[in-house]
């Protein structure tokens, strides 16, 4: 088949189903192909999307998704698949594509599709998908390792004619979860129209992606006693006690949201930040997707999940290793974060703070050793950029 046979196919779809089984990051990465998925099927078309039950609470502030459906909750042990393949044939879809990263098969999804009577179905593969796809991408090892996961999946789209002229990832804010957090900064003595704040995330999904908590604390300390500056620390109830010990280590501890936020209003937090410091995806890509400058602490174990068209620097220390994909570091030295001076983590901090609406503060990029370069002249140069 060619592209102007699968285009014609397609442009007949007005009730999609896109799926992504992964994180609330990949979903995120996902949101431009959405877009232009949406374009594709037009203002009168419906667009459905089914993810990880992670995925659909980041979902639900994804304007160009009509419905979701959390892929994983049923009240029947042992009988989500079944439960969900009949949840699709009451939805009719006449289209579905099916979004992965790179290395995973889209098979069991597309067999889902298959049984629920899906007639189009759009994904990559390694492999010939015989009759579970009707139109696929090739995946190739060499090119696609390097690939951005967002480019990955508009590629994908783009097969079918599909198109966005935004490329950016877009997240909304929502009022009310907005609303909440002014409320809860203000009574922890936080005004973001009075004085600069940093917000900050310690915490990371892998061990092999943590800044170690030591060197964190010496940010913190010198972000408040010698730029002055409030800290709010945010966090899953699983990084409490991480942020805890950071805190314990401070002069001035700041305030630890650790727990106490829903993502609707994680986002709404990083919206109203001067500033977003972290080390994991998930907070990384809501600021770009919400226009937050950022400065993150980069371990080099995957190339697809740099920041895209963000607003960030990126900072990390280049090892023999990097690439490893792996959840735990082989080494044992975490060297592609650890080798991250804390100074250079300050000056970067204090520079993106220049360039906000806050008083111009003079630049700290020659105080002390460490990597602290925008990310379009950091990278090693076999990582294709996408900013």
């Amino acid at each position: 088949m060619n592209t102007v046979e699968w285009t014609e196919d397609w442009s007949k779809v007005s009730n999609l189903l896109c799926i992504r089984i992964g994180s609330g990051a990949q979903a995120l990465l996902t949101t431009p192909a959405l877009a232009a998925a949406r374009g594709g099927i037009g203002a009168c078309g419906h667009l459905t999307f089914l993810t990880t039950p992670e995925g659909a609470e980041l979902v639900d502030l994804i304007h160009e998704v009509d419905r979701t459906i959390a892929y994983g909750r049923t009240s029947r042990p042992g009988h989500a698949d079944r439960d969900i393949v009949e949840r699709l044939k009451e939805q009719h879809f006449d289209g579905a594509v099916i979004f992965t990263e790179y290395g995973q098969s889209p098979f069991r999804a597309a067999q889902l599709c298959v049984l629920a009577g899906i007639p189009l179905r759009l994904g990559c593969s390694r492999e010939d998908p015989h009759h579970l796809l009707t139109h696929w991408v090739p995946e190739r090892k060499a090119e696609d390792f390097h690939r951005h996961d967002v480019q990955r999946q508009l590629d994908l789209v783009a097969e079918i004619g599909w198109h966005v002229a935004d490329e950016r990832l877009r997240l909304r804010v929502h009022p009310a979860a907005a609303a909440r957090m002014d409320r809860l900064l203000r009574s922890e003595g936080i005004d973001r129209r009075q004085a600069p704040w940093v917000l900050i995330h310690p915490g990371a999904g892998a061990p092999s992606r943590h800044y170690p908590a030591p060197l964190f604390a010496r940010v913190a300390a010198e972000l408040t006693r010698g730029l002055g500056l409030q800290i709010v620390f945010t966090g899953s109830a699983q990084d409490a006690e991480l942020i805890d010990g950071i805190r314990s280590d401070l002069e001035y501890p700041g305030v630890s949201l650790a727990g106490v936020t829903t993502l609707s209003e994680l986002v709404a937090t990083i919206h109203c930040a001067p500033v977003l410091l972290t080390n994991r995806a998930l907070p990384a890509h809501i600021a770009a997707s919400v226009s937050t400058p950022a400065v993150i602490l980069y371990a080099l174990t995957d190339p697809r999940h740099t920041p895209w068209h963000a607003e960030s620097e990126v900072l990390f220390h280049d090892v023999p290793c990097r690439y490893c994909e792996d959840d735990f570091c082989h080494s044992g030295d975490l060297r592609c974060l650890s080798g991250i001076e804390p100074t250079a983590v300050v000056a970067a901090v204090n520079d993106v703070l220049a360039m906000t609406a806050w008083p111009p503060r003079p630049s700290l990029r020659n105080c002390g050793a460490g990597i602290g370069v925008s990310v379009d002249e950091a990278f090693p140069k076999e990582l294709p950029l996408a900013m």
